[in-house]
């Protein structure tokens, strides 16, 4: 996640913003003798709109599933309410494994926490399958109380709308994550001011973390999974995590996850249960305390 803003020679910010803000040659089967799932195509909802991570994740590794599953994977965008009504849906849908998720932070550990009541429950209303790779984030309700600024939160479906008021200069800067802000940067329509990653990134080895600035409250890490509606069954389980983990195998998969500022990691079905009960824990209190809703 970076924190970018416009290029404005005439804009003066306050110190601590200066600082701050700124294929296979051959269809692969992973199906087991015997195995009913899948036996029709597997709906994947994206809780936000294409062109994000989340949607380039998601259309990324799903053509590799598919051949290791033998069955496509249709990619449905559903964004809205900060990733909580795709989130919703798939949390009410049946638990037969044909309806899944691209999960990352925002519908599991963050927006849930900013309607009253929550929606869903980010860990008993679903199954938690397999884990896929990290990338920075971070909360602004939570930056501004650090750097002990007023900020007034303006929530947006995706990317591509607020950067049309970015670069527009109708928002003077914005949080968001790194990948789709590095070619901003390039061409110098943006400033990329801090990432919150412990260490910098290989893709803009030049924006310093908000440890080095002083931030360290601000580290944290936008995941990305694989989820499902709970009480999915083991027959769906099974075989969708280990499709998903011989997908990570993949080198090219590899190679452009990096290129995205994503990684990889391996982790069961159970540690990535207990890994999304800590980013609740860890963040349910602080979005709750920051006063941040959603509208």
């Amino acid at each position: 996640m970076s924190v970018t803003g416009k290029r404005n020679p005439t804009m003066r910010i306050a110190r601590p913003l200066t600082f701050v803000l700124a294929a296979f040659a051959a269809v692969v089967s992973f199906n087991a003798p015997g195995q009913t799932w899948p036996t029709k195509p597997v709906r994947v909802v994206v809780t936000f709109p294409p062109g994000g991570s989340s949607d380039v994740v998601a259309r990324v590794i799903a053509p590799l599933l598919a051949e290791k599953l033998g069955q496509p994977l249709v990619i449905d965008n559903k964004p809205g309410a900060g990733a909580t009504i795709g989130a919703g849906e798939v949390a009410r849908a049946a638990p037969d494994g044909y309806t899944l998720m691209l999960s990352n932070t925002a519908p599991i550990s963050l927006s849930p926490f900013m309607l009253e009541p929550p929606p869903y429950d980010s860990i008993k209303s679903f199954t938690h399958v397999a884990y896929i790779g990290s990338i920075g984030h971070i909360v602004g309700e939570l930056f501004a109380k650090e750097a002990g600024i007023k900020l007034n939160h303006i929530g947006y479906k995706g990317s591509a709308p607020m950067h049309n008021d970015l670069l527009g200069g109708t928002i003077l800067f914005a949080i968001d994550t790194l990948p789709q802000n590095v070619q901003f940067q390039k061409s110098g329509k943006l400033r990329l001011l801090a990432v919150t990653s412990i260490k910098r990134a290989t893709m803009a080895p030049d924006v310093p973390t908000v440890l080095e600035l002083g931030y360290p409250n601000l580290v944290a890490e936008n995941f990305f999974g694989i989820s499902g509606p709970a009480g999915m069954p083991k027959s769906a389980i099974e075989p969708l995590h280990r499709a998903t983990m011989a997908a990570l195998d993949d080198p090219k998969l590899v190679k452009n996850f990096d290129e995205l500022g994503i990684a990889v990691r391996k982790m069961s079905p159970e540690e990535f249960t207990v890994f999304v009960q800590k980013q609740v824990a860890d963040w349910a209190p602080a979005v709750k305390a920051s006063g941040a809703k959603l509208n």
